[in-house]
């Protein structure tokens, strides 16, 4: 089987293979992790672009919550409604809410009171 990759500067070409389950699949050199600053086990997700994907690698950090029993509960069976992990729904919740306009507007307005002092 022949490794076909291209590397340039910015960019690389990489063949898609199948495998005999018709699994589509690819390889990575070990430059490339290197120069990607990624390793075995690292999390990916795939962007869907009009000439092909963008492959991110996912980056987590923690954040505390703080939620009531009530609160809690409610989340947990809206998660359950929506087939998703409490995980799952409160990432997508937060994305959700990083997107609004409203909540770019107000962190405009922070930004511009913190370049203010």
């Amino acid at each position: 089987m022949n490794n076909l990759m291209k590397e340039s500067n910015n960019s690389s070409q990489i063949e898609v293979k199948e495998n005999a389950e018709g699994d589509l699949y690819f390889q990575l050199t070990d430059g490339l992790l290197k120069r990607m600053d990624w390793k075995e086990g690292d999390e990916v997700k795939f962007i869907e672009q009009e000439e092909g994907f963008i492959i991110k690698k996912i980056k987590y950090e923690t954040i505390e919550l703080d939620f009531t029993e009530k609160e809690l509960y409610k989340y947990m069976l809206i998660a359950h409604e929506n087939k998703m992990s409490l995980d799952e729904w409160i990432e997508s919740a937060l994305e959700s809410m990083l997107k609004d306009d409203r909540v770019k507007e107000w962190q405009n307005k922070l930004y511009d009171q913190e370049g203010d002092k």
